[in-house]
């Protein structure tokens, strides 16, 4: 199942596991192996990335386990949408594990090329850059119905599924805030008329371009061809430089709204 009906879809660069994984959760729809399963599988294969990268062996195939983690990342709200299961706990778990195997995968490409202070900035830049994206697309399903387990703004705890622990919902929730809340906080002090306006799909296709996915891919390509450096400096000055003309382009796009409505 898709987050958003076919009348609004677009192009996303960043999906592109989307169909695969509409495959494998219909699979396992009726079975016993729940959409969290499917989240540590591919925190599991992450890891296994990230050491492989962190020794210099074998990049290749932690290359290739980049885009098979995006593809199982995919399954778990997929399967969690087909099960009609969807699930707090599932949505923070999954994003805490997506942030702290981004961590880890920066830090076994650059921990020994790079300063700590570099690899941190670095971090910070890939995570507000996928927040670029998931602060817009979260706009796009809240306008027109989509999925609606994520919210734009986390800082309150929400009420838990049957299925959610109460308990382990609340401590995700705060872990989250830690990870994601300043981030989110900053994209509503920058883009807090967002919500207003209705996002073509070409500006979405273009936002997508800092969608985790497709940061997966690229960053994998590079760890293939051991373009270390030139990872750090796509992520700390090319994709940052992308992020503020997305920005600048939506604000044309709101005054441009402004001006035809007087």
């Amino acid at each position: 199942m898709f987050k958003l009906d076919k009348a609004h879809r677009f192009f996303d660069v960043s999906d592109y596991s989307r169909y695969p994984a509409l495959y494998i959760a219909r699979f396992f729809k009726n079975s016993y192996i729940g959409a969290k399963s499917f989240t540590l599988f591919f925190t599991l294969v992450g890891l296994v990335s990230i050491y492989l990268i962190a020794i210099r062996q074998h990049l290749i195939v932690a290359a290739l386990l980049l885009p098979v983690k995006s593809l199982l990342d995919a399954v778990d709200g997929t399967l969690a949408r087909l099960q009609h299961k969807p699930s707090y706990v599932g949505r923070y778990l999954d994003s805490i594990c997506d942030s702290l195997l981004n961590a880890g995968l920066l830090w076994a490409i650059g921990h020994s090329i790079l300063p700590f202070s570099t690899l941190l900035l670095a971090w910070l830049s890939l995570q507000i850059q996928g927040t670029v994206y998931n602060y817009y697309y979260l706009i796009l399903r809240h306008e027109h119905r989509g999925d609606k387990t994520s919210r734009l703004l986390e800082f309150c705890c929400p009420k838990p599924y049957k299925w959610d622990n109460a308990l382990i919902l609340s401590i995700l929730h705060k872990f989250y805030l830690l990870l994601y809340g300043w981030q989110d906080y900053i994209m509503m002090l920058i883009e807090p008329k967002a919500q207003r306006v209705t996002l073509p799909k070409w500006f979405m296709t273009l936002v997508s371009i800092n969608g985790l996915g497709f940061q997966l891919l690229w960053i994998g390509v590079l760890v293939a061809f051991k373009e270390f450096y030139l990872i750090f400096e796509i992520i700390l000055l090319y994709l940052n430089l992308y992020c503020i003309g997305l920005i600048i382009i939506k604000k044309n796009m709101d005054k441009k709204l402004k001006s035809s409505s007087r």
